[in-house]
C-alpha cells in the first residue's frame, strides 16, 4: 500500500511566516485599491497568486510517499517480465514499483525519483539495477540483472588526450555476430578492430592527434547489418615540454633510445656522461648549452625531471645527495633506472624499497597486443602510484617525496620494442611515467570532473574545485 502526505519545511519560523504573509497581503491589496485603474478584482487575484508563490518558496512543501507491504519489487530498465511474474506468483503481497525509464508493468506504480524509495523495504531489484547514489547504507536485496545489451557496454576514456602522442580509448564490446568498431576523427578513420565471433570482447582504439583543441570524434559500430554511430567529445591538451637532465656514469642502450625518443617528442634534454674522473661529455637537444660540474640547487630547480640509474645515484657524495634530496622535497622529479638489485642503503631518502619477486619476465598487454618483456625479479614494497602493472606486481610508478616524486622502472631493455618498430608500445611504457614523475606545475585553480563518461540526464555530477588560495 502506498500512502501519500504533504509536509512543509519552512525556512523561517512558522509564526513569523504567517504574520509576514498577512502584512504583505494587506499591503498589496491596499496598494491595488488606491490605484486608479480598472480590473481591481483581477489585480487583487494576481497579488494573491504572487503571495502564494512566495509562500511556496518559503514553506518548501514536499510530497512524501510511505510504502508499506510485505516487501517491494523495484523494476529498472531492461528487466525480465517473466521474473516479475514469477515473483508475483510466489508472493502476491509484494508491492511493485518501477523507475520512469523502465517498461510499464500492470502491477507497478511509477516513481519519479529514487528519493521516493527512502522508506521502502526493497526485497528484489530487477533489470539494470540502481546507481551507486541510490543504494543506501545497510540496504539488502536480491538482484536479478538484465541481459547485457549488444554493442559497446563499457567505455574507458581519458579525461584529456595528449597532442602528438599515442592516446587510447578502451572498452568492452558485446557482439551478436561478425562486427567492426571504427574510431573516426575529423580527418578520417584513425583505428578499427574487427571480430569474427559473437560474445564479449575487450577492445582498444588508438590515435595520435596532430594538434590541440576541442574536437568531436565518432565511434562507428557495425554489428551484422546494423550500424550505430556515437559522437565522442575529445579534448586534446597542448604539448607539455619537459626539461630533462640525464646523469650517467656509463652509457647504456636503454638511455640512448630513451633520449632519442624524448628528442623526437620535442622535450629539452641535457645529458652528462662521465668518461673519466672529473671529466664529462655533454649532449644537448632543444635546450641551451650549460656546464654541470656539480648538481647545485639552482641548476636542479631549472629542470622538471632528473633521469639517472641507481648505481650512479649511489656514487654521489654525501653533499650531492643532500642537495638532490632537498631539490626533490621542493618539487623536482627523479626517475631511477634500476638495472641491478641492491637492497643496501634502503633507509636513504631517494632509495626505492624493493621486495623479491620470483619471475624476471612479464607478459604485458600493450596496444591490444601481448609482449614478453624482461624485468628485474623485484616489485615495489609499500604504497606507491603505479603507472604500469600486472595483476600481481608493479612494474613502474612513482613515490611521493615531499613536493617532488621518485619514479622507478623495473622493465629492462625496453629499447628492443623500438628495434621491432613498436614505437607506440614503447611510448605506452615511457610517456605516462615521464609525465607522472615530472615536476608539478602550480595552477591557481582547477576544476576536476569525477564522473565517468558518459554522463546521463537527471544524474548527479560530481566536481572537485582545487584552489591554491
Amino acid at each position: 500500500m502506498i500512502d501519500s502526505s504533504v509536509s512543509i519545511h519552512p525556512i523561517f519560523p512558522m509564526w513569523a511566516t504567517i504574520i509576514a504573509g498577512i502584512f504583505l497581503l494587506g499591503f498589496l491589496i491596499w496598494k491595488e485599491v488606491n490605484r486608479k485603474s480598472k480590473f481591481l478584482r483581477w489585480r487583487i487575484l494576481a497579488s494573491i497568486i504572487l503571495l502564494l508563490s512566495i509562500a511556496g518558496l518559503v514553506l518548501q512543501p514536499s510530497l512524501q510517499r510511505d510504502i508499506s507491504s510485505h516487501g517491494v519489487v523495484l523494476l529498472t530498465p531492461h528487466y525480465k517480465k517473466e521474473i516479475a511474474d514469477s515473483l508475483h506468483k510466489a508472493n502476491d503481497q509484494l508491492t511493485y514499483l518501477r523507475t520512469s525509464d523502465a517498461m510499464s508493468y500492470t502491477k507497478a506504480a511509477e516513481i519519479s525519483a529514487l528519493s521516493e524509495l527512502a522508506k521502502s523495504d526493497i526485497r528484489f531489484v530487477l533489470g539494470d539495477g540502481l546507481p551507486y547514489y541510490g543504494i543506501e547504507e545497510g540496504m539488502s536485496f536480491q538482484y536479478f540483472k538484465a541481459e547485457l545489451p549488444t554493442g559497446i557496454i563499457q567505455l574507458v576514456i581519458p579525461p584529456i588526450f595528449k597532442v602528438n602522442q599515442a592516446n587510447h580509448i578502451s572498452g568492452v564490446f558485446n557482439a551478436k555476430s561478425k562486427s567492426k568498431i571504427k574510431l573516426i576523427s575529423p580527418g578520417g578513420v584513425e583505428d578499427s578492430v574487427e571480430y569474427s565471433t559473437n560474445g564479449i570482447h575487450n577492445f582498444t582504439l588508438s590515435f595520435k592527434p596532430p594538434q590541440p583543441g576541442l574536437f568531436v570524434y565518432t565511434i562507428d559500430v557495425q554489428d551484422g547489418n546494423e550500424v550505430v554511430s556515437q559522437k565522442l567529445p575529445v579534448e586534446v591538451a597542448p604539448f607539455k615540454k619537459l626539461n630533462i637532465l640525464f646523469i650517467q656514469n656509463y652509457p647504456t642502450a636503454e638511455v640512448k633510445y630513451l633520449k632519442n625518443f624524448l628528442i623526437e617528442q620535442g622535450h629539452g634534454l641535457v645529458s652528462r656522461l662521465q668518461v673519466s674522473k672529473n671529466r664529462y661529455r655533454y649532449e644537448y637537444a632543444n635546450h641551451d648549452q650549460l656546464r654541470i660540474d656539480r648538481l647545485a640547487p639552482d641548476l636542479l630547480n631549472s629542470f622538471d625531471l632528473l633521469v639517472t640509474d641507481n648505481e650512479t645515484r649511489e656514487s654521489f657524495n654525501s653533499a650531492t645527495k643532500k642537495i638532490l634530496e632537498e631539490s626533490v622535497q621542493h618539487g623536482l622529479g627523479v626517475i631511477q633506472l634500476i638495472n641491478s638489485v641492491n637492497k643496501s642503503n634502503t633507509n636513504e631518502f631517494l632509495s626505492i624499497p624493493l621486495k623479491d619477486f620470483p619471475k624476471d619476465t612479464v607478459h604485458l598487454q600493450l596496444d591490444n597486443v601481448y609482449f614478453t618483456l624482461s624485468t628485474l625479479p623485484v616489485t615495489i614494497n609499500g604504497s606507491n602510484t603505479s603507472i604500469l602493472k600486472t595483476k600481481d606486481r608493479v612494474l613502474s610508478g612513482f613515490l611521493e617525496k615531499g613536493a617532488g616524486k621518485l619514479g622507478f622502472q623495473f622493465l629492462q631493455e625496453t629499447y628492443r620494442l623500438i628495434l621491432q618498430g613498436k614505437q607506440i608500445e614503447y611510448a605506452l611504457i615511457w610517456s605516462p611515467l615521464l609525465e607522472g614523475a615530472s615536476r608539478f606545475k602550480n595552477q591557481p585553480s582547477k576544476i576536476q570532473l569525477e564522473n565517468v563518461f558518459p554522463i546521463y540526464p537527471d544524474e548527479p555530477i560530481h566536481l572537485n574545485l582545487i584552489s591554491t588560495k
